[in-house]
């Protein structure tokens, strides 16, 4: 019976049978897999603390023909802030049906799980209630933003952002960008045309996508955006990741819903 040791993170769970959970782990080494957590809900121990949504850490897996099934679990972090607050347990589990939807079993992805865990660090000692992004926090709206476009890039959907997606003009040769989802990135006011997806955007706002998209892991997270720049960095990343990866992900609706 082979053994494998990996590290990850819970991302999805449904119960099975009478005290059984079966569940979606995103590990470093072996990607998506899907596993049994026999006995998860009938006995507390390692086995319980490895069937929790978004609790990461090391498992340890044994594979007989297709299935793997946890046989041990050492948790390296809970989330216990994200699982105990209904908006950020919303935000957390779009974040999951991203990775869910857009990764194929068993299809590692270093990148795209270190940034999970990065922004759900985030995400946890973020304030649902503040619109101000001041001193160590960032807003759940701008880590959701973040994420979306980051995710984007990773999976090889990036938009343009170095030079006007049509023309090839660089950023000082124009007086305005606006977002084009026809041409998948930037472009310049002379440029618009007849493209009728393109938007206009404000300055703060196309400097924010290009750092998403160009920025290393360690600066990632290093800005602020709050207000219209902010509001419209979020219309693009929810337009451009469902037109990218044809998918409706309906857990902003519900999030805008809970806010109010």
């Amino acid at each position: 019976m082979p053994y494998i040791r990996t590290k990850g993170i819970i991302i999805r769970e449904v119960n099975t049978g009478e005290s059984d959970k079966s569940v979606a782990i995103f590990t470093r080494e072996l990607g998506k897999v899907y596993a049994y957590a026999r006995g998860a809900r009938k006995y507390k121990g390692s086995i319980s603390q490895a069937a929790g949504y978004f609790c990461y850490g090391e498992f340890l897996l044994y594979k007989i023909r297709d299935s793997y099934s946890i046989k041990s679990f050492q948790i390296e972090e809970s989330f216990y802030n994200i699982r105990n607050d209904l908006c950020k347990l919303a935000y957390a589990s779009h974040f999951a049906e991203i990775i869910s939807y857009s990764v194929q079993e068993e299809l590692p992805s270093e990148e795209l799980l270190r940034l999970l865990l990065n922004t759900l660090h985030y995400l946890a000692g973020a304030d649902c209630k503040s619109d101000d992004p001041s001193g160590e926090g960032r807003t759940p709206e701008l880590l959701c933003a973040v994420f979306e476009l980051r995710a984007l890039a990773i999976l090889g959907f990036g938009p343009e952002t170095e030079v006007c997606a049509e023309c090839g003009a660089e950023p000082g040769a124009c007086d305005d960008f606006l977002f084009s989802f026809e041409k998948c990135g930037l472009v310049c006011g002379s440029c618009r045309g007849n493209d009728v997806s393109a938007i206009s955007i404000s300055n703060d706002a196309a400097l924010a996508i290009r750092h998403i998209v160009q920025s290393d892991d360690g600066g990632l997270f290093a800005f602020r955006l709050k207000g219209k720049p902010l509001r419209e960095l979020g219309v693009i990343t929810r337009r451009y990741l469902r037109e990218r990866l044809g998918h409706d992900f309906i857990k902003p609706d519900f999030i805008r819903q809970i806010s109010f």
